[in-house]
C-alpha cells in the first residue's frame, strides 16, 4: 500500500443511513482503516458485527444512542463503538468516523429488523440524490430518518 493524500473535493460523497457521508478513505484504498466525515441527520439504528468505529464530533450538537442509552454530544466529544453495539446519532452534527475493516463497511451494517418497525414508519417526502431515490421517513417516536432505494 502507498501513502495517500486526499484534498477537499476528492472524496466520494454518498447518502448513507446516517446522512451525507464524505468518504475520504475506504476499502478500495487497501488500508487497514477507513475515514468518513458524516453529517448526522436522522440516523437509523444499526450495528456492525465486525467493525469498531470511533466518532469525533466536529460541529453541531445532539445525542448518540448506544444500546438504547442516550448521551449528549457536542464538538470535541469522542465515542468508541465496539462491534455489536446498536447505535445512531440524533440531532444535527458532523462527525469524523474512523473504523477498522474498511473492506467490510458496506456489508457489515445491520439495521433493526424491518418486521420490528413495520407499520411504525410514516413517509414524509422523497427526492433524488446521485441517481438514488431518498425518502424522508418518521418512525413511531416522531424521529426523522432517510431511507434509500436504488
Amino acid at each position: 500500500m502507498q501513502a495517500i493524500v486526499r484534498q477537499p473535493g476528492e472524496e466520494k460523497v454518498v447518502q448513507c443511513p446516517c446522512g451525507d457521508s464524505h468518504r475520504f478513505f475506504t476499502g478500495e484504498d487497501g488500508g487497514a482503516l477507513g475515514l468518513h466525515v458524516t453529517s448526522i441527520c436522522g440516523a437509523e439504528p444499526h450495528h456492525h458485527n465486525t467493525m469498531t468505529e470511533v466518532y469525533y464530533v466536529v460541529e453541531g450538537s445532539g445525542q448518540i444512542e448506544l444500546d438504547s442509552q442516550l448521551h449528549d454530544v457536542s464538538p470535541g466529544t469522542t465515542i468508541l463503538i465496539p462491534p455489536g453495539v446498536e447505535h445512531r446519532g440524533i440531532g444535527n452534527f458532523s462527525v469524523v468516523i474512523v473504523y477498522d475493516h474498511p473492506e467490510l463497511h458496506d456489508t457489515d451494517m445491520h439495521h433493526r429488523s424491518a418486521k420490528k418497525s413495520a407499520g411504525s414508519r410514516r413517509f414524509l417526502s422523497s427526492f433524488q440524490k446521485n441517481g438514488k431515490a431518498i425518502s424522508l421517513i418518521k418512525n413511531a417516536s416522531n424521529e426523522a430518518f432517510f431511507s434509500k432505494k436504488s
